[in-house]
């Protein structure tokens, strides 16, 4: 990913990791959250290559919710740069209830939906931004949107890895697909991710989703904020 003339590592990458360390510590039934992410610094790339860690902390021996955090430099505090931060939650959950309690009627949204832009149409709109997106970065096929809701359909780029839970691209396409409900930038004010909420896969994404977003209440009238679903 490029913005303007620098190049980042796209940051819903470090969830993957996140979750994957997760799940290899805990001997509990999998995690099925992940609370209160928040992106704090990008991570630049450049020739040079860079190792990222991933450190987990416990509050309490047998809590449901442990503590991430994903850095460079090592351990040391003064070599240290923090990209993400976040938990990680192991409470159990009837996902099957849940689903069919969110299940999203995708026909019934592009119906209500006037204006309609293809991948190539998105793509372009973010390049105006300053915001460039390489090959593995661009599942947005089709996106409709109206004033109050936006639906994208994604599918996975046949060079992108397929065995992650939370693939990058098409996590990346979720949060991409807010670009139908972010206001007018003519301004040259450019809106980026910096924190999630909370976030429940509930399955591995496949190669094809919908994702279904909506505006959230927000009390900074500086922060716009989203609800998104992924679904099949």
């Amino acid at each position: 990913q490029r913005l303007d003339n620098q190049v980042l590592a796209p940051g819903v990458m470090f969830l993957e990791m996140a979750l994957a360390a997760g799940n290899l510590v805990q001997r509990r039934p999998g995690i099925t959250s992940i609370p209160v992410v928040v992106w704090l610094k990008p991570l630049l790339i450049s020739d040079k290559p860079v190792d990222l860690y991933v450190s987990l902390y416990v509050k309490n021996k047998g809590t449901e919710t442990i503590r991430f955090e994903v850095s460079s430099g090592g351990l040391d505090d003064a070599a240290k740069q923090v990209y993400a931060k976040g938990h990680l939650t192991f409470a159990a959950r009837s996902a099957t209830a849940k689903v069919e309690q969110e299940a999203i009627d995708i026909d019934a949204v592009r119906s209500r939906c006037t204006t309609t832009w293809s991948g190539e149409q998105c793509y372009e709109k973010f390049r105006q931004i300053g915001m460039q997106y390489g090959p593995l970065f661009q599942p947005i096929q089709i996106l409709h949107r109206n004033p109050l809701e936006a639906l994208a359909q994604l599918r996975l780029p046949v060079s992108a890895a397929t065995d992650w839970t939370l693939n990058a691209s098409l996590v990346d396409g979720a949060l991409q697909t807010t670009l139908g409900l972010r206001p007018d930038t003519s301004d040259g004010v450019t809106y980026l991710p910096y924190a999630l909420g909370m976030l429940e896969p509930f399955a591995t994404l496949g190669d094809q989703v919908y994702v279904y977003a909506t505006r959230s209440h927000s009390p900074d009238p500086e922060t716009i904020r989203f609800n998104l679903s992924i679904c099949d």
